[in-house]
């Protein structure tokens, strides 16, 4: 593989990860407006299903990232989680 060629891939890396990290990002913002919404809402059962429904999609983006845009295997995400 010619340097060109490492070079042209190094940035069709690169850009990849830039996008799946805007990806990331938008969706956090998304997520968190949500839950400040839901949070100025009286508290009852229902209030705490969604919270956790919206955590939940938080969770599946963040998997998502890590899996398609770094590459992890399930275990490594699963590791991650499981640090504090």
């Amino acid at each position: 593989m010619s340097y060109d060629q490492v070079t042209a891939n190094c940035i069709k890396r690169e850009r990849a990860l830039r996008r799946g990290l805007e990806d990331l990002c938008r969706s956090n913002y998304s997520v968190m407006r949500a839950l400040d919404k839901e949070m100025k809402k009286p508290s009852d059962v229902d209030r705490g299903k969604r919270i956790a429904e919206i955590v939940s999609h938080l969770e599946l983006k963040t998997d998502f990232a890590m899996h398609f845009d770094l590459n992890y295997g399930f275990k490594k995400i699963s590791n991650a989680k499981a640090k504090p």
